[in-house]
């Protein structure tokens, strides 16, 4: 077990606590208690600090990586209406103690003292992921005690889950305990996973007597698994059970012989057990299946005019399946499957953005990307089906495991990879769904991303109306400079009369406007990035270029006029220019386009933007739905 990050408790050497609350069954009060539209996390009962000498704070741990704004209701645990609101900010990846004295007197609307009860309940809510405890600071026992009281969170049909954070330091012997309150025998299962990196470490089980409590100490859990003690380590122990109790984690201090307690955080709504958000998916999935998806004759039929469906590189092998989309558009957007949880392939590939970035180059988990990120509209029409700027990968299976392995941008290992999924509340079905089975492989991590991004088609562009293969053609034109841009774009099956064209569509052909291979446009008079060799790269589709912001593999243009220019008058004589860029001299083409028709050309390649695909709910984040 290599050394991990010890974990930063919020609690002082000096305090020590005595912990007992159920944590899987809600006490009577919750049970009680106003349901609240965004689900808090519901913590109590509180008792007011006013009514004893214990003074009452609240914890809560934000393991997002922006500030974010937390909400705190008071509530009669009678029932009734909210009492009072405390709104606070709490700093990313951070935690934040607030006295509950401070809570009442800065609520909205503010209550006099006479109107808080001697005990009631605090609700939290937030749109982050993170944690939250009630503590209690006994002054005439010098005791601190976590009495966070939440309700257990359901896994599966008669389990629940908590999280365990364990802090092994020198002087400090760890003890788990499970208490059993049914009266039948039992048996806790645990599930063990390092918190840094969300990589299952081992598992445990635990008989536990009817009505009794048992423990475990770290020693004894590291000797049955075989796990290496170390001086500081972080753990996560994710515990199930089918019987009411309660589970502890206990921290003693061999010099005074006094009890830490570390045991529970409840987890902030719209989280997994890994305290990370979990997706928010339809009851019945969305389309993704070819057959069930209409696109355009251009895209599916070898005969249409401007037909891309010759291009189509799906393999059938991996055909895109509604489950398995599903799947491939959870982990697009899912940041675990990054080393730091805060880098997913949405990160960098934007939906509003064509699936693109305007950053000339990209943030990864260890610095810039070597290359602009390029966009994904229509990344399953090409020929050669070949991916990345340069053309490494053979395959878009191959492609979508590239960008995890590298240590810049994802940094992780795919075999750390499966078992941190595996982990989770959610992925196991999701596979099951798509595969039959609940194994998470990286073979299958590879086939549903790319049935994902396979099914980033685009066909609902102004220029699909018009052509007729688009929803609400009705009948729509291009105006007179887009029909110009067209024309000089190298015309079209709806503008017979092209007349002057500058031969865009020799290299970006079909109704796709997808590149046939990679060329050299002499970017440069010396090639300073040989890319797929003697300075060739692929291009993504032209769709949605419009929106993408920043262009050419190193991202060095921020607008299409820039582009357009350069075809026009600023291709460099690279010894490997491609010929098809040369006039009949050899020399670099030179289009001489006025003003006019840059502007056109630029309109034109307007009309491929697909306000449909940038905001299509199938292919959005389903984390923040």
């Amino acid at each position: 077990m290599k050394n991990l990050r010890s974990y930063r408790t919020q609690l002082s050497a000096a305090l020590f606590c005595i912990f007992s609350a159920p944590l899987f069954t809600q006490t009577a009060a919750a049970q009680t208690a106003p349901q609240l539209a965004s689900d808090p996390t519901l913590l109590g009962p509180v008792y007011a600090a006013r009514v004893t000498t214990a003074q009452s704070f609240l914890r809560i741990f934000d393991s997002s990586s922006k500030d974010e704004t937390v909400t705190v209701n008071i509530l009669n645990p009678t029932g009734g209406p909210i009492l009072a609101t405390w709104t606070g900010t709490v700093q990313a990846n951070a935690s934040r103690q607030i006295a509950l004295s401070d809570i009442e007197a800065g609520a909205t609307p503010h209550l006099q003292q006479s109107e808080i009860p001697n005990q009631y309940l605090v609700s939290v809510s937030a749109n982050v992921p993170g944690f939250a405890q009630h503590v209690v600071w006994d002054v005439r026992a010098a005791a601190l005690s976590v009495v966070s009281g939440c309700g257990a969170r359901v896994v599966s049909a008669g389990r629940y889950a908590i999280n365990v954070h364990t802090d092994l330091i020198a002087g400090y012997p760890s003890t788990v305990t499970v208490q059993n309150s049914s009266t039948a025998d039992q048996t806790a299962v645990f599930d063990v996973y390092d918190a840094g990196t969300g990589a299952r470490v081992g598992g445990y089980s635990v008989p536990v007597k009817a009505g009794a409590t048992t423990s475990f100490t770290e020693a004894k859990f590291a000797s049955d698994v075989g796990f290496v003690s170390l001086n500081q380590y972080q753990l996560n122990f994710a515990v199930a059970a089918s019987f009411p109790g309660s589970v502890g984690h206990i921290v003693t201090s061999t010099a005074t012989g006094l009890p830490e307690n570390l045991t529970e955080m409840c987890v902030l709504p719209g989280t997994s057990r890994d305290g990370l958000p979990s997706p928010v998916l339809p009851a019945t999935s969305y389309s993704y299946a070819d057959a069930k998806v209409q696109m355009p004759a251009y895209y599916t039929d070898v005969n249409a005019p401007g037909s891309a469906a010759g291009t189509d590189n799906t393999p059938t092998t991996n055909p895109i399946t509604d489950a398995g989309a599903t799947l491939g558009r959870v982990l697009f957007y899912d940041k675990r499957l990054s080393v730091t949880n805060t880098v997913a392939c949405a990160s960098c590939h934007q939906q509003a953005r064509g699936f693109g970035d305007t950053a000339k180059l990209s943030n990864g988990v260890a610095g810039l990307t070597a290359r602009h990120t390029p966009g994904l509209s229509n990344p399953r029409f090409y020929q050669r089906g070949r991916f990345f700027w340069d053309e490494r990968a053979a395959t878009l299976e191959d492609q979508v495991l590239q960008p995890i392995q590298n240590p810049v941008e994802m940094g992780m290992t795919l075999d750390t990879l499966t078992t941190k999924l595996a982990a989770t509340d959610f992925y196991p079905a999701l596979f099951q769904a798509a595969f039959g089975s609940s194994a998470v492989t990286s073979d299958r991590i590879s086939l549903a991303l790319a049935q994902f991004v396979r099914s980033l088609s685009t066909y609902h562009a102004k220029y699909d109306q018009v052509l007729g293969g688009g929803p609400g053609a009705g009948g729509r034109v291009l105006t007179a400079q887009e029909q110009q841009g067209q024309a000089l774009f190298g015309g079209g099956p709806n503008n017979p009369n092209a007349g002057r064209t500058v031969g865009c569509v020799r290299c970006h052909q079909t109704a796709a406007q997808v590149l046939d291979q990679p060329h050299n446009t002499g970017l440069d008079f010396v090639t300073t990035d040989v890319g797929a060799g003697n300075g060739r790269f692929k291009a993504p589709s032209l769709r949605n270029v419009a929106v993408r912001g920043t262009y050419m593999h190193d991202g060095r243009f921020s607008s299409l006029a820039q582009v357009v220019e350069l075809y026009n008058s600023g291709i460099q004589a690279n010894q490997n220019l491609d010929r098809i860029l040369r006039d009949p001299n050899g020399n670099p083409q030179r289009l001489n386009m006025t003003q006019v028709e840059k502007d056109a050309l630029v309109a034109f390649l307007g009309t491929l933007t697909d306000q449909t695909f940038l905001s299509d709910i199938r292919l959005s984040d389903p984390f923040t739905e």
